[in-house]
């Protein structure tokens, strides 16, 4: 073979390499800067498979978002609630019915599914740069409960987008 041909051949296996092996490792590295793929092990949220956008941090109602839970003896890790109030909302709970503003939110169990006693969380307006994180399901532990509370922004990873 002559030298031309071999040197063309080695600039296509570097090139080979650098398109299959190198780029796709770069696009995967930068992919997960920004986001993740989550799996939801509690029935607190019908979905299972979660994207996780780490760049949208902004709480908007109804928006699912991810955040780092305050030590709160039960759960270790990240939490992905709606949510449910913003500064300004109001909470109250009237008897065991929890309210944001006139949004019903649900009850609030005296004890978990695991016979832990538990105590209400946090009522009032909502201070700036906190939110009422919640979910729909009967045994979500969530911002109705004191060990969760208000969720701070600092504690907000990103918004999370169900797969399914």
């Amino acid at each position: 073979m002559n030298l031309m041909k071999e040197n063309k051949l080695k600039k296509i296996s570097r090139l080979k390499l650098i398109l299959y092996v190198i780029m796709p490792i770069i696009l995967l590295f930068a992919f997960s800067l920004k986001y993740s793929i989550r799996i939801n092990v509690s029935d607190s949220l019908p979905y299972k498979v979660f994207i996780l956008d780490k760049g949208n941090k902004q709480a908007e109602i109804g928006k699912i978002m991810a955040f780092i839970a305050p030590n709160n003896g039960y759960y270790k890790g990240d939490f992905a609630k709606y949510v449910m109030g913003i500064p300004g909302d109001e909470v109250k709970y009237e008897g065991d019915d929890v309210f944001v503003g006139n949004l019903y939110i649900g009850k609030v169990k005296i004890k978990s599914k695991e016979g832990d006693l538990l105590s209400k969380g946090p009522s009032g307006i909502i201070p700036k740069g906190h939110y009422f994180m919640a979910s729909d399901h009967k045994d979500s532990f969530d911002s109705r409960y004191k060990n969760i509370g208000y969720v701070k922004d600092s504690n907000i990873i990103g918004t999370i987008y169900p797969i399914f």
